[in-house]
């Protein structure tokens, strides 16, 4: 979502399109605020993974061009097969040539904005500790595998022990890591959330991307 939201408006620009006359088809409500967050207005609907895959193999048959659809998503697993142990070769760099072709692109950038009140009400809603607590983000939808809890949990009682509060970044109470206080935070706010709490912690995984301009300590 991040990648595609920084490249997709020179993409846009070069098809001459104007906001009434494309539609961008996402797979997931957090893919659809990304976009958002990037100032992309037009119409994004999010479809099901079984209905993105449908799109793809009418793809696949007929082509983009005479169906004037476009498909970007080939990219991960091209980079993981072929060029992720190649050198000089970056992520960013195989998405650019596999999405959007070998070109100099103009990079669009996100648009966070500091509210000191909602800030101010999060913090007094959690409770949490300023320059001395953790947020933790410990699943990620790329991960099969993530970390076993046991060690989430040793890690954590190692971080109360030295004085932090810790917070599981998350909406739903069962993804809680037991010890930890659970804070939901939204897009939109949470890069200040984050420079107020003073930590970022967890697996590889988008939203790494998304808070990396955030100014605080990030442990991946």
């Amino acid at each position: 979502a991040y990648l595609t939201g920084r490249y997709l408006q020179n993409f846009i620009e070069e098809k001459v399109l104007s906001e009434d006359q494309y539609t961008i088809v996402v797979t997931s409500g957090s893919f659809k605020r990304v976009l958002r967050l990037f100032g992309y207005t037009a119409d994004i609907q999010v479809v099901s993974l079984d209905e993105c895959n449908a799109i793809k193999i009418l793809i696949e048959h007929m082509g983009e061009r005479s169906l004037n659809i476009y498909f970007m998503l080939y990219w991960g697993l091209f980079y993981q097969t072929t060029y992720r142990f190649t050198e000089h070769v970056s992520f960013t760099d195989v998405f650019e040539n596999a999405v959007f072709g070998n070109k100099s692109h103009t990079i669009s950038y996100l648009k966070f904005k500091d509210d000191s009140e909602k800030k101010k009400k999060i913090r007094q809603d959690y409770g949490y500790k300023r320059g001395r607590t953790v947020i933790v983000a410990p699943y990620a939808n790329s991960f099969v595998d993530e970390l076993d809890l046991n060690w989430w949990q040793r890690l954590i009682g190692e971080l109360q022990r030295r004085g932090y509060d810790v917070y599981t970044n998350t909406d739903q109470d069962d993804k809680v890591i037991p010890g930890t206080k659970r804070i939901f935070l939204k897009y939109e706010i949470m890069p200040s959330i984050l420079e107020d709490c003073g930590y970022f912690l967890g697996i590889r995984s988008g939203i790494f991307d998304l808070m990396h301009s955030a100014k605080c300590k990030k442990i991946i």
